[in-house]
């Protein structure tokens, strides 16, 4: 059974609009709902506009059978509203002003997009349509928080179209630094292109360290910023290509930007994060057993995308999904940043988005 919903209505001299409010609010799909408007000492009709929906009326016309009236001299609208709530019988209060209409489903969307924020930890997310940029959920999308991992999506992007990825370099002893699985060696021979595949896919320190080396860190950090400052990350400042440092900095919005760059201008770089950009004009790749890190490999819908964890950013997640909806293919992002729990939070947000279409 669904939980009561009480919507309370703060009125003051609303006469030529209240009955339009009210009608739209007796239509919600959404059951069982209860309606309650509070009079702030309207001095022209709106109380009587009240009165003639109230189901003890017993004239002909149109009755709301869960409205109630409530009156209070002129205190303006807060004290209307707490007054509203004091008598409010609902589980789950709902705020609105006299002079608004609304669709059928506003109550159970706003229902429903409560209960989502409620089951999600992330102190910041965004899921939106990478195509028509329609957003389906946010909290705090500008806020600039650290990113962790997320950054080697940038690292990604500058060693992509500023360095030639067929080019071998050798790995020194101060590039192999801590990283969640070691793979590379000192002396060993490898190409740019088959260190992006650890990079993308098990977070490889060693291989971001490797490829910003070849322009020299420095260059490569001052690019990864030049670039996002390009693609319209404005609030967005990289310190290193591995995101280790709590100054990798970026809001859900400016996250959004990047990965419609990518997915429109770099998608082999959601296909290598994938694991599945194996066949290229540049070969096989060489390193064989690497994990993947990104939680929705095995989601047929999953496009690609970076996972991250530091103490400073928590859990991070960027995915890409491809959603079939009535013939139409329709990418969308999912962005979740300081999270608790980045695959429950990120698998929230996309059946939230399925549920939607």
């Amino acid at each position: 059974m669904n939980q009561l919903v009480s919507v309370i209505i703060p009125t003051y001299n609303e006469e030529g609009t209240i009955g339009a409010c009210l009608k739209s609010l007796n239509n919600q799909s959404y059951k069982p709902l209860e309606i309650i408007a509070v009079d702030d000492g309207s001095t022209d009709k709106t109380l009587a506009k009240i009165s003639n929906f109230l189901p003890r009326r017993q004239a002909d016309g149109f009755r709301i059978s869960n409205l109630i009236l409530l009156k209070q001299n002129h205190l303006g609208p807060g004290p209307a509203r707490n007054l509203g709530s004091s008598k409010a019988h609902g589980e789950i209060l709902v705020f609105v002003d006299a002079d608004m209409t609304f669709e059928k489903d506003f109550i159970k969307d706003s229902f429903e997009y409560k209960l989502l924020e409620n089951k999600i930890s992330a102190s910041n997310y965004l899921t939106a349509d990478l195509g028509n940029n329609f957003v389906f959920a946010q909290r705090e999308s500008d806020k600039q928080v650290p990113i962790a991992s997320l950054t080697k999506l940038m690292t990604a992007i500058v060693a992509s179209e500023y360095i030639n990825i067929e080019k071998e370099i050798t790995i020194t002893g101060d590039m192999l630094v801590q990283t969640s699985i070691p793979r590379l060696y000192a002396g060993q021979r490898i190409s740019v292109f088959n260190l992006l595949y650890p990079l993308l896919m098990e977070s490889s320190n060693e291989a971001g360290t490797a490829i910003a080396a070849i322009l020299g860190t420095n260059r490569f950090v001052g690019l990864m910023n030049e670039k996002a400052k390009a693609i319209g990350m404005n609030d967005t400042n990289f310190v290193d290509p591995n995101g280790s440092g709590a100054e990798n900095v970026s809001t859900a919005s400016d996250l959004f930007q990047l990965a419609k760059y990518i997915y429109n201008n770099r998608s082999f770089i959601l296909d290598m994060s994938r694991g599945e950009a194996t066949q290229s004009v540049y070969g096989q790749p060489i390193l064989y057993g690497l994990q993947n890190f990104n939680v929705f490999v095995n989601d047929q819908d999953f496009v690609g995308g970076k996972v991250g964890i530091t103490n400073a950013a928590g859990e991070t997640i960027l995915s890409v999904f491809e959603i079939e909806r009535a013939g139409e293919t329709r990418p969308v992002v999912v962005i979740a940043l300081g999270s608790d729990n980045r695959t429950k939070d990120a698998t929230t947000l996309i059946d939230y988005v399925r549920s939607s279409y």
